[in-house]
């Protein structure tokens, strides 16, 4: 009886660990002042901490996975870790979220003059950034939000209904973030940063359907997305941030325009094509 509730219930019973996990870790870094882990904050309680809440998107995917579905379940969830063979498009639509709104901001820099590269960059510094970028959001969550809850909820609701949805629930669980000394979310203009939640959610529901349930796609695409903003704001100062985010507002309605443009906006698929007689 009990099993046949987990399994029922899987989805509600997924979000609700996630959002305990992410509350919990929130609130003893806001009671004890407890700043997040980060490339600058390396310190053991802010990594535990870090893991409790970043990654509980993955080990309450696993661990449902694991109790309801078993070895053959966990199995089909982490191979989306592995699925490289890919068409060429998808992984160029993952890069396109660094690549496009970098080169334009390169270019601005350049036209507007006087820009060099600050003293402070360098190679260490980029690898590190790249690292903890990588973890922090790509892989610490897409096993979760892509492998485990968006096929489930495809089940029940379109595509884009289903990822309105889960991109409502994914601005509630970045919440807890606020209250979190260092965090990136304690200093947003929320109702901006909301907005980009809503858009990113598309644009990486869109690949894993797409791609057919590759996780290395959408991880690519999750960190160019987070990336891009580090690398043109943080380590080479190309462009003031006001500029970053209107660059970055108008590339991204055209990079959903060209999604439900092209694509069914209740499959994410390619729109069929007419019959010509």
């Amino acid at each position: 009886m009990s099993e046949n509730l987990l399994k029922k219930h899987e989805l509600t019973i997924y979000y609700t660990l996630t959002f305990v996990f992410m509350g919990f870790g929130a609130l003893l870094s806001f009671i004890f002042k407890i700043e997040i882990f980060s490339v600058t904050n390396v310190d053991i309680i802010s990594l535990i901490l870090w893991v409790v809440m970043a990654f509980s998107p993955t080990y309450s995917a696993i661990l449902l996975t694991g109790i309801n579905h078993g070895k053959d379940g966990l199995k089909e969830l982490l191979s989306g870790y592995f699925k490289f063979r890919v068409s060429w498009k998808w992984w160029l639509g993952a890069l396109a979220l660094v690549l496009v709104p970098f080169l334009t901001c390169v270019v601005i820099a350049l036209v507007s003059g006087g820009y060099t590269l600050p003293i402070e960059f360098t190679i260490p510094l980029l690898i590190v950034n790249i690292v903890y970028t990588f973890f922090s959001g790509p892989i610490a969550e897409e096993a979760g939000w892509r492998g485990f809850a968006l096929p489930r909820m495809l089940k029940k609701q379109n595509a884009t209904t289903a990822t309105l949805l889960q991109g409502v629930i994914w601005i509630f669980w970045h919440v807890p973030l606020i209250f979190v000394p260092g965090s990136s979310q304690s200093t947003s203009f929320w109702p901006v940063y909301a907005i980009l939640i809503l858009l990113v959610n598309i644009i990486l529901n869109w690949l894993y359907i797409n791609s057919k349930g590759s996780l290395a796609v959408t991880i690519l695409a999750h960190f160019s997305f987070n990336f891009s903003s580090v690398l043109i704001l943080s380590l080479l100062s190309l462009v003031p941030y006001m500029i970053f985010s209107i660059v970055g507002s108008i590339l991204g309605v055209l990079y959903l325009l060209l999604i439900y443009i092209f694509f069914s906006s209740k499959t994410y698929k390619p729109r069929s094509k007419p019959n010509r007689e």
